[in-house]
């Protein structure tokens, strides 16, 4: 479904979960899972591309 409407898949792959984890960190949670797919290693599709980039923005606010 999501490679019929990749603008969708990315507003709520990779916009979706940052707005998430700016939230847990505002609220200083202990935890935040992320459950991505092996499809994100080396993406071939919007999904695995949506979830690269969701990872990759998570990679970015959670660097100690």
């Amino acid at each position: 479904m999501l490679e019929s409407q990749p603008g969708e898949a990315i507003k709520n792959n990779v916009v979706g979960t940052l707005r998430l984890a700016e939230m847990s960190l505002r609220h200083q949670t202990d935890r935040f899972v992320l459950i991505s797919t092996d499809k994100a290693i080396n993406p071939t599709s919007v999904m695995g591309a949506s979830k690269r980039m969701e990872e990759m923005c998570l990679q970015s606010l959670y660097v100690t």
